[in-house]
């Protein structure tokens, strides 16, 4: 016979099953929405992280490059080690240091802050769309300059490879007939570049019957490909002057439409020694005259 206190019993224990029946589903709907949401923030990180970073600003752009120079130059990493200060700018070089943090950051300024700035005519002065051409005295730090550039805006496409005239020489001039001439000259033409103190190559570049100027193989062919001009960069231990001088009207016109000329002073110091051009010019008189009193 069922009693009361059964039924109140049985109706007590439904309600415990209801309760904890409502309580895992409960628990359950948690878990899913919890898991949902960790996945869809989980792909949003992921999206992020393969975001390409912002283009730095031109201050950006100074404080990377002061920053991180001693990672992009094995002269600076030597001198952090002795316990030297890193990369210095000093007052010389200030003035050409703000023009690359403005050009690598596509700062309009680098163009209208220029004296020939003329909008109505697009062949004067400097140019964003334009490679870099760093000229200076040796020793000046004009390989070092755009080293610790290399990677200053990697987000704007201002990233870049290195490579010597020798470098290109020794591509041009390879013994086997298959590999070398004007088509070994190829990588440096399709890829972003800076070539290291052109000038110095050899008048022509032998391999077999192929004889040429490596250099402006690599500018014809740039030019002809379409390559994008702000792509290639280079330095120099010439004058403008002598660089019409070495190569000619056709190849200097080249280098008129491909760079911008930025030139270090004058009186720019020779990182290596610490001696200015007048300096430097005193201590070669001195050799000379203890040699010629040596010798008499």
């Amino acid at each position: 016979m069922v009693t009361e206190a059964d039924v109140m019993l049985d109706a007590d224990y439904a309600d415990k099953l209801v309760a904890e029946a409502a309580k895992k589903a409960l628990d359950k709907a948690r878990r899913e929405f919890c898991g949902v949401e960790n996945q869809a923030r989980y792909a949003r990180i992921i999206h992020l992280k393969n975001q390409p970073p912002p283009p730095r600003t031109a201050l950006q752009i100074k404080n990377h490059v002061l920053a991180n120079a001693h990672q992009l130059d094995e002269k600076i990493a030597g001198r952090r080690l002795r316990g030297e200060p890193g990369y210095e700018v000093d007052p010389a070089v200030e003035p050409l240091f703000r023009l690359l943090c403005l050009y690598f950051a596509r700062d309009p300024r680098f163009e209208t802050e220029d004296p020939l700035y003329d909008p109505a005519n697009p062949n004067r002065g400097r140019k964003l769309h334009k490679g870099l051409l760093i000229t200076g005295n040796v020793g000046a730090g004009k390989t070092t300059l755009l080293r610790i550039f290399r990677q200053a805006n990697p987000a704007a496409g201002m990233s870049f490879h290195e490579a010597s005239y020798e470098d290109l020489d020794q591509a041009f001039i390879s013994q086997e007939k298959e590999k070398g001439g004007a088509k070994a000259l190829a990588k440096f033409c399709r890829q972003p570049y800076f070539i290291d103190d052109i000038g110095r190559e050899p008048g022509e570049s032998g391999h077999f019957a192929e004889h040429k100027n490596v250099v402006e193989v690599v500018l014809e062919t740039r030019n002809q490909q379409c390559r994008p001009a702000h792509e290639f960069h280079a330095t120099t231990n010439l004058s403008e002057l002598r660089i019409y001088q070495k190569y000619g009207k056709r190849v200097y016109s080249r280098f008129l439409e491909n760079f911008n000329f930025l030139a270090f002073p004058p009186d720019a110091k020779d990182r290596r020694t610490g001696q200015n051009p007048d300096e430097f010019d005193a201590h070669i008189a001195a050799l000379e005259a203890k040699e010629t009193s040596t010798r008499n």
